[in-house]
C-alpha cells in the first residue's frame, strides 16, 4: 500500500466530517457533605454534588498516519494514526442542599468511614457472599423457629417476649428493606448465617450449647456473643435512625418516646439488657447455655423487659460521637460501647446522612457553575482491517484508541471559602467520572476514525 496516499485520503475523509461530537452528560455525583457554605449564602451548611454537562469534542482534523507502525500482510492491514490535538469543552455545576450542622468532624469527607465499613468483615469468614443460607436452610430454620415460638408461648415471660417481637416486627422489616447499611451489617460477611446454623443445630440437639465459648467466627475470631450484641446494636441504631421525625444531624433533636421507631429501638436495647441481666451473657462475658437452659432462664425471669429512657437511648449516640457519653453510661449502669462499636454507630449515622443528603426529592440550589475543558495532545488510534480485493469489501476488525493523560481545566475563579477548599480536593479525586468521560471520548473517536478509514480506503 502507498501509505502516503492513504494518509492523505484519511486526512481528507476526517476533515469532510463534522470534526466534533457530543458526550452524554454525567450523572450527579455526591461530592461532599455538611460543608461550611460561603458567607451570606442562603444556608450555613450544605451537602454538595457535582455534574458535567454539554461536553463537546472538537478539532479532530490534524490526523497523521504513523507509517512505521503500519503493516499489510496479505488481506490483513494494520494502520496507526495520531490525532495531534483534541479540544474538549463543557460545563460543570456544583449543587448544594441544605444540611444541619453535625457534631462529627468529617471535614466534608464522604470517605472517612471506609475503615469502619471494614469492621463489618470482622465477624465474616472473608470478603464475598460465600456463606449465606440456602433456600432449603431458610425453610428448615423458619419451621424450627415456629416450633420455638410455640414453646415460648407456654410461659408468661415467653408470651411477653413474643408480644414485643410481633409489635415491632413490621418496623424491623422496614429497616432492613430500606437500609443497605443495616443489611450489610446483619450479613457480616456470612457470620450471622453461620451462627444461625449453630443455633438451629443446638435447638434440635440436646446438650449442645447455643453460644459456644470456644468457637469463633471470621477473620477476627469473633465470638457468638460479640456478633449477637453487634446485631442488637445494629437493629437499635438503624431503627432509631429510620424515624423521620428524629434528625440525627441536629444535636438538639430527641426522639419522640411515642414514636413507633423509638419504641422498636428501645425494645431492642432493652432485650440486650434483659439477656445480660438474666443470663450474664454479653459481648465480653460468655456463659454457655443449651436450649433447655435458655428456656429455663425465660421461664424464671420477670415477664417485663427492663425499662429504657430517652436519655439512655441518646447516650448510645453520645458515646459514638465523643468520650463523655461513656463515663455517663458507666456511672448509670447503661450499655458501654467499645471503640469498635462506637465506630460502627458513627458509620450508620454517616450513611444515613449521606442517603438523606442526596435524596433526589430534596430541593437543590446551584452553588457554582462554569466552563471546563481540556486539550488532549497526541492521541493514537490503531485500526485493524481485512481487505477482500476480489469482493471489493473492507471490514474493520478492531479499533483501539489510546488517550494520553490529560487534566480538566475547571474555571474555579468564583469559588470562595472552606467550601472551595473541599471542592478542589474532591474534584481532583473524581477518577471514576474522568474514566467515564475518557471512555466516551474514545468511543467518539473510534466512530469518526472508522468511518473516515472506510471512506478513504473504499475510494482508493
Amino acid at each position: 500500500m502507498n501509505w502516503k496516499n492513504t494518509e492523505k485520503a484519511i486526512y481528507a475523509a476526517v476533515n469532510n466530517q463534522a470534526q466534533q461530537f457530543a458526550l452524554k452528560d454525567t450523572a450527579e455525583y455526591p461530592l461532599a457533605f455538611n460543608v461550611d457554605m460561603p458567607t451570606s449564602y442562603a444556608f450555613n451548611n450544605g451537602n454538595l454534588s457535582f455534574k458535567f454537562t454539554d461536553f463537546v469534542c472538537s478539532d479532530l482534523r490534524d490526523v497523521q498516519l504513523i507509517s512505521d507502525a503500519c503493516v499489510k500482510t496479505g488481506d490483513q492491514v494494520s494502520i496507526r494514526l495520531m490525532l495531534d490535538k483534541i479540544t474538549l469543552k463543557g460545563r460543570y455545576t456544583i449543587n448544594a442542599k441544605m444540611a444541619h450542622k453535625i457534631t462529627m468532624d468529617t471535614a466534608g469527607n464522604m470517605l472517612d468511614f471506609e475503615d469502619e465499613r471494614d469492621l463489618l468483615q470482622a465477624a465474616g469468614a472473608d470478603s464475598g457472599r460465600k456463606d449465606t443460607l440456602s433456600a432449603d436452610e431458610q425453610r428448615a430454620f423458619a419451621a424450627n423457629a415456629q416450633d420455638q415460638e410455640k414453646r415460648l408461648m407456654d410461659t408468661p415471660a415467653g408470651r411477653e417476649l413474643m408480644k414485643t417481637y410481633r409489635e415491632h416486627n413490621e418496623i424491623y422489616n422496614e429497616v432492613f428493606n430500606t437500609n443497605p447499611a443495616a443489611r450489610r451489617s446483619w450479613y457480616a460477611n456470612g457470620a450471622t448465617a453461620a451462627m444461625a446454623r449453630d443455633t438451629d443445630f443446638a435447638l434440635k440437639t440436646e446438650g449442645v450449647v447455643v453460644n459456644s465459648p470456644t468457637k469463633t467466627y471470621g477473620v477476627k475470631n469473633t465470638s457468638y456473643n460479640a456478633n449477637a450484641i453487634l446485631q442488637q446494636l445494629n437493629i437499635f441504631s438503624n431503627t432509631l435512625i429510620a424515624d423521620p421525625d428524629f434528625d440525627i444531624t441536629d444535636p438538639d433533636s430527641k426522639p419522640d418516646p411515642d414514636s413507633k421507631y423509638y419504641k422498636a429501638a428501645a425494645a431492642a436495647l432493652s432485650f440486650g439488657k434483659a439477656v445480660d441481666l438474666n443470663t450474664h451473657n454479653n459481648d465480653k462475658n460468655i456463659n454457655p447455655l443449651t436450649a433447655n437452659q435458655v428456656y429455663d432462664h425465660v421461664n424464671n425471669s420477670n415477664a417485663m423487659l427492663p425499662p429504657v429512657t430517652v436519655e439512655e437511648v441518646m447516650n448510645v449516640f453520645s458515646q459514638a460521637n465523643g468520650k463523655g457519653g461513656a463515663d455517663e453510661a458507666e456511672g448509670k449502669g447503661w450499655i458501654v460501647l467499645d471503640e469498635e462499636q462506637r465506630k460502627l454507630v458513627r458509620m450508620w449515622q454517616t450513611e444515613a446522612i449521606q442517603r438523606k443528603a442526596f435524596d433526589p426529592n430534596m430541593a437543590a440550589t446551584v452553588l457554582w457553575e462554569g466552563e471546563c475543558g481540556a486539550e488532549i495532545i497526541n492521541t493514537t488510534v490503531d485500526v485493524e482491517l481485512s481487505i477482500n480485493e476480489a469482493a471489493q469489501q473492507i471490514t474493520i476488525d478492531k479499533t483501539s484508541v489510546s488517550l494520553p493523560t490529560f487534566e480538566f481545566d475547571i474555571d474555579d475563579s468564583s469559588w470562595t471559602g472552606k467550601a472551595a477548599e473541599v471542592i478542589r480536593e474532591r474534584v481532583s479525586q473524581l477518577y471514576f467520572i474522568k474514566s467515564l468521560i475518557s471512555r466516551q471520548i474514545e468511543q467518539g473517536i473510534q466512530t469518526v476514525i472508522n468511518q473516515s478509514v472506510l471512506t478513504a480506503l473504499q475510494a482508493s
